[in-house]
């Protein structure tokens, strides 16, 4: 698939490969600051080299140093009831059928999880659909390294409730009403479904 936005970034040939100090942070931008700053201003390298997250960047092949996307993954754990809560409502204790599911598929009051810390894409890729593709890239990775490092779900806390309709349109559920905390079960994401 090749992508060309009527700007300077373009993608085809998309290679995810972990943020290394040859790749040029200054010039991403993207439509949030924060996730702009996160990348421009240091944070993320430092945190990649410190081993507090995994920044993987998505670039082009034709130009190496380009970075046009980018996620972050970490390990982490989330506590048995607001995934319940997500999946069966707020009051899913007094039913002994969901306590029964809650407690069979998690045995401990805390899941490990696959934390998707960021996502943010290139501003002038907005609008086509490369969101999808990298989100899906993150899923993947976070699937295969949940083989080596259990971990039972991805975890994410949405920036804003705006981009809540994204991640539900890829399966995340909340883990309660109004939340902006999500999860997507490994099991969902090695169905496919």
């Amino acid at each position: 698939m090749v992508i060309t936005p009527p700007s300077k970034v373009a993608v085809s040939n998309p290679k995810i490969e972990p943020l290394g100090l040859h790749h040029d942070r200054a010039a991403f931008l993207c439509l949030n600051q924060d996730l702009t700053d996160y990348m421009r201003d240091g944070r993320a390298l430092k945190e990649a080299v410190q081993r507090d997250t995994s920044v993987y960047v998505c670039i082009n092949e034709e130009k190496p140093t380009q970075i046009i996307g980018y996620f972050t993954l970490a390990q982490g754990q989330v506590s048995r009831d607001s995934i319940a809560r997500g999946m069966y409502g707020n009051d899913w204790r007094s039913s002994s059928k969901f306590r029964n599911k809650i407690f069979s598929k998690f045995p401990r009051d805390f899941i490990n999880a696959t934390i998707l810390g960021k996502l943010a894409i290139h501003s002038d890729l907005k609008g086509q659909d490369f969101g999808e593709e990298l989100l899906g890239k993150a899923l993947a990775m976070a699937l295969k390294g949940a083989d080596i490092v259990a971990s039972k779900m991805v975890y994410l806390d949405a920036i804003h409730e705006k981009v809540v309709p994204f991640y539900v349109r890829a399966g995340f559920q909340r883990t309660e009403d109004g939340s902006l905390k999500m999860f997507l079960l490994m099991d969902t994401i090695a169905s496919g479904k």
